[in-house]
């Protein structure tokens, strides 16, 4: 059996890291990892729910961008105790939001859950790049309106 001599060896690793170096040189720059945080400055929601929208059980959450960047919306969620399961945004994919520019995301409503109090809170959550910083908000989303009250009091009486 033949021995390699140190310097065949030194070359072999020597050759398999710069194989390694011209690899990794090729990958697509890795994004920002997602953080829970808040919408930035200048990026508001709301959820309403327009007569059009009762009959297919749905809502919008609109979004404005007033950042100086492109916003990109990905996953849409709403999150409340009188809704059993969560509102998921209707059409899958992304969103672009120019800066200025409000959007409107439909989500699908589930049953309403008669169990919880009529009064709540509803949480957002939302997926978004802005500039080359992907992250996730989670916050208490404005109902200004007060459809999910009616809603529930409506699908949940009893009389």
């Amino acid at each position: 059996m033949r021995r390699r001599t140190t310097r065949q060896r030194g070359a072999a690793l020597l050759a398999g890291a710069l194989a390694m170096l011209a690899l990794a040189g090729c990958a697509e720059a890795p994004h920002p990892s997602p953080s829970a945080t808040a919408l930035p400055i200048g990026i508001t929601a709301s959820v309403v729910q327009l007569a059009g929208d009762v009959a297919t059980r749905q809502a919008q959450v609109q979004i404005h961008n007033a950042a100086d960047d492109a916003l990109v919306i990905g996953k849409v969620e709403l999150e409340d105790d009188r809704l059993d399961g969560l509102a998921e945004r209707v059409v899958a994919g992304e969103t672009d939001i120019a800066p200025g520019r409000t959007v409107d995301i439909r989500v699908q409503l589930p049953a309403v859950n008669c169990d919880a109090a009529n009064e709540g809170t509803t949480m957002l959550e939302v997926k978004f790049t802005l500039g080359a910083a992907d992250s996730i908000a989670r916050m208490a989303v404005a109902d200004s309106l007060g459809f999910l009250s009616d809603l529930h009091r409506r699908e949940c009486s009893t009389g």
